[in-house]
């Protein structure tokens, strides 16, 4: 190599083993000693003259971030774009340690990490424009667990923080730390296991579990979408409300507290646990088989189902507070799930837009007078029976009402439209 290079390594670098590739062959450094680099700083193969991606192999100690990144004056920070302009810090990095604070702007997205240590005293922000951050653990030889005690947050631009990028590698993280602003969250950790515990959870980009589990125990915010395309999401902090439900598979688990839906979405997984869900505005559509304990309330927007068996578990029942639930299957249906009218004043829609007769067999208790339970569209089979003040209404849009069971209204009025 030549002697300018070595030059811009700094001092001491010498006392380094290395081991020097090119072409698509990764360049390893072994560093016996971090703190011994000084204030040198680390940049990539590019400033070596060859074409190479530096990883720093220190995965069984950490690094003194004040030792290793070049220091930002202004900011006291240490960013990782460095300078001169063109230079570029190390982008995959088995284990860091960050005791301050680590600035994303200007990196080539993404950056992966094998494995992150971020104490309570360190940060990890971002500029105007948008960075992936993979902590993934493949380029490990052994396991390493992330641990999560500051802060990560993107104050105008976006971070995706991704936890895994589909390895069969255990992935074990903790975060306590608060991940805002304009943050995105994906866990895709087959085989691991991501806690949040933080509870200044801001961040407004949504959560997605593509594989491994996300178990939350701190809030999150409630301005955030929900995407659960495989692994689990497990709720564990006592109630949580998203922006919206969706996915292709994978569980939502309401383990401790109930998940509050606010604008809607299509989850083709499954729902488990003793919670319960809640719709409080949109369109909603269930289509996996749930079996959550919790039951179902509905109080503003819809939940669409096509089966019986995408309401959970019999055992819980069914609220509309000022919803509509709406049966949008093909073939014949019976609802179990005994069904309940909220609220003061409310009316509330049972809808059958599917092609075969709707049959009712739970108990339909419509307790206060002034509300409304109509039923719209299709055929229904009113099999149960039915106790309340409140007013039925038949004949909305239009719909065909066969009463099977001569209590199936208990004692409210009734009106039926022509």
């Amino acid at each position: 190599m030549a002697k300018s290079n070595q030059q811009n390594r700094g001092t001491n670098t010498s006392n380094f083993p290395r081991k020097f590739a090119t072409g698509n062959t990764p360049l390893m450094l072994a560093l016996a000693a971090a703190a011994a680099f000084g204030a040198s700083t680390l940049r990539s193969g590019a400033a070596y003259g060859t074409d190479v991606t530096a990883i720093w192999n220190v995965q069984n100690g950490s690094w003194d971030t004040a030792s290793i990144w070049s220091t930002n004056p202004s900011t006291g920070s240490y960013p990782m774009n460095g300078t001169p302009a063109g230079d570029v810090y190390n982008v995959s990095i088995p284990l860091l340690t960050i005791g301050s604070s680590i600035d994303l702007s200007g990196l080539p997205s993404p950056v992966t990490i094998g494995s992150l240590s971020l104490p309570s005293t360190g940060t990890i922000v971002n500029g105007p424009t948008p960075q992936t951050l993979i902590i993934d653990p493949a380029s490990l030889s052994t396991e390493v667990a992330t641990t999560v005690s500051g802060n990560i947050f993107a104050p105008t631009g976006e971070i995706n923080l991704q936890f895994g990028a589909g390895s069969t590698v255990s992935q074990n993280a903790t975060v306590t730390g608060s991940l805002e602003e304009n943050l995105a969250l994906t866990v895709d950790e087959p085989n691991g296991i991501v806690t949040l515990t933080g509870t200044g959870n801001t961040y407004t980009g949504g959560t997605t579990v593509v594989g491994g589990t996300l178990d939350i125990t701190g809030p999150l915010a409630t301005t955030g979408a929900l995407t659960v395309n495989g692994g689990i999401f497990e709720l564990d902090n006592g109630g949580q409300t998203v922006a919206g439900l969706g996915g292709t598979g994978g569980t939502v688990s309401l383990t401790s507290g109930s998940l509050t839906v606010s604008n809607g979405g299509n989850f083709a997984g499954a729902i488990s646990g003793s919670g319960g869900l809640t719709i409080s505005g949109g369109t909603e559509v269930l289509s996996g088989t749930n079996t959550y304990t919790g039951g179902t309330t509905v109080n503003s927007g819809t939940l669409s189902i096509a089966s019986d068996s995408n309401l959970g578990a019999t055992s819980g029942g069914v609220a509309l507070g000022g919803g509509t639930l709406n049966y949008t299957g093909t073939g014949a249906v019976t609802i179990s799930n005994a069904i309940s009218t909220s609220g003061t004043g409310t009316t509330s829609v049972l809808e059958n837009s599917g092609s075969g007769t709707e049959t009712l067999t739970g108990s339909i208790t419509n307790a206060t007078a002034g509300n409304i339970l109509a039923f719209s569209g299709g055929t229904f089979n009113l099999n149960e029976a039915g106790s309340g003040a409140g007013t039925f209404e038949i004949g909305d849009a239009p719909s065909t009402v066969i009463v099977s069971n001569a209590n199936a209204f208990g004692s409210g009025a009734i009106i039926v439209n022509s």
